[in-house]
C-alpha cells in the first residue's frame, strides 16, 4: 500500500468467493476481513507499507477454488489534518497471491 496524501488511513479489506454486500459484508460466512493502516505521506515522500495477509486453511481453500475473488476496500481518515488532498495525491494498492504448501510433512 502506498499513500501520497497527507491523510493517514485505516483500511478494511474484505475478500470473498461470493459477491460482497457493500452495506453488510459480514453477512457472507465465507468473507474474510482484514484491517490495515497506512501513515500519511509527506510533501516529498509517500508512505509505504507491505502487508502479508494470512488465512485459515479452509478460508484459503474457499478463495482458491472460486472462479472469481471479490473484494471490498473501505478506508477511513485517521488524522486530524487540515492539509488538502491534492489532485495528484494517490492511494496505490498492489496485491498478488502467493501460496506455500507442505504435503506429508514428517
Amino acid at each position: 500500500v502506498e499513500n501520497s496524501s497527507p491523510v493517514g488511513l485505516a483500511l478494511e479489506v474484505w475478500l470473498s468467493p461470493n459477491p460482497i454486500d457493500r452495506e453488510n459484508p459480514a453477512l457472507d460466512p465465507k468473507a474474510i476481513k482484514t484491517e490495515l493502516s497506512i501513515a500519511a505521506g509527506t510533501e516529498n515522500t509517500s508512505a509505504k507499507e507491505r502487508f502479508v495477509l494470512t488465512f485459515d486453511p479452509d478460508k484459503l481453500t474457499d478463495l482458491i477454488e472460486a472462479e472469481t475473488v471479490y473484494h471490498l476496500i473501505t478506508f477511513t481518515n485517521q488524522t486530524e489534518t487540515y492539509d488538502p488532498i491534492a489532485a495528484d495525491d494517490y492511494l496505490k494498492i498492489t496485491a498478488w497471491a502467493d501460496a506455500t504448501c507442505t504435503i506429508n510433512k514428517r
